[in-house]
């Protein structure tokens, strides 16, 4: 029962490792794209200034 209990222990470990590691993976993802569309808005702004001059 004791051993049971510790494979518990460590599978739960485990999985809150890995879904901690997945949420900051994807939180970095989430970033990357915000500023992918920040660069993408700043860039289309850019040209329509050079369009209108």
């Amino acid at each position: 029962m004791v051993g049971s209990s510790l494979s518990g222990e460590v599978v739960s470990a485990a999985v809150g490792y890995s879904s901690n590691f997945e949420q900051k993976n994807l939180l970095s993802q989430m970033r990357e794209a915000e500023l992918r569309m920040y660069a993408d808005k700043k860039n289309r702004r850019k040209e329509k200034e050079q369009t209108l001059s």
